[in-house]
């Protein structure tokens, strides 16, 4: 499961001024161990663009602890100022939709 998918562009001036899109949001494991990971996937060139997140969920190979856990998950790519929505996936199912992308400033 997951929960509290949020996405921004961070857009605010600095020594790198490159816009970046950050999104995040809780995942649910049914063990420990797991490897989770956030990856850029398909951006449809329309304006605003439309963003294609993947989640990478990876189980332990060994032993692990026999409790659920929830963990939070981040990642961040350099961007366009202006993302229209952006979808998270995982494998071919859709976990999130999020639209109305703020941009800071």
């Amino acid at each position: 499961g997951s929960s509290d998918w949020s996405a921004h562009v961070d857009a605010m001036p600095g020594p790198n001024d490159n816009p970046q899109l950050i999104v995040s949001g809780k995942v649910t494991v049914p063990t420990g161990g797991y490897r989770l990971a956030l990856r850029m996937g398909q951006v449809a060139e329309s304006y605003p663009v439309q963003v294609t997140v993947y989640l990478d969920a990876v189980p332990p190979a060994g032993p692990a602890t026999q409790a659920i856990e929830t963990r939070e998950v981040r990642g961040s790519w350099r961007s366009e100022e202006r993302v229209g929505s952006v979808t998270v996936r995982c494998g071919r199912r859709v976990l999130a939709r999020v639209a109305n992308i703020e941009t800071a400033r």
